[in-house]
């Protein structure tokens, strides 16, 4: 794999995470406003906030995945550069 490819792989990777945990949090934040806008009624929630939490929780080690993967690129890379110098 070249280093550009990885690069570029790790950083679309941080990308779509962030944007995820972006869009579930959002989510989150919305469904605690429909479901607590009349607190005194028993009914079940309007909006499920357990999905939006899972995801949550995946993107959040995506990001972090993608982010050792760019570390260890830039590693990779460094090392290269000093072998070839």
């Amino acid at each position: 794999m070249k280093i550009h490819s990885a690069l570029n792989s790790a950083m679309a990777g941080i990308q779509k995470g962030i944007t995820g945990l972006q869009r579930n949090a959002a989510t989150i934040a919305s469904a605690q406003s429909v479901n607590s806008a009349d607190p005194a009624a028993h009914v079940q929630p309007k909006v499920a906030v357990w999905q939006p939490l899972v995801e949550l929780q995946q993107q959040h080690l995506q990001v972090e995945a993608s982010a050792q993967a760019l570390a260890i690129t830039h590693e990779t890379l460094g090392t290269l550069i000093d072998i070839k110098v």
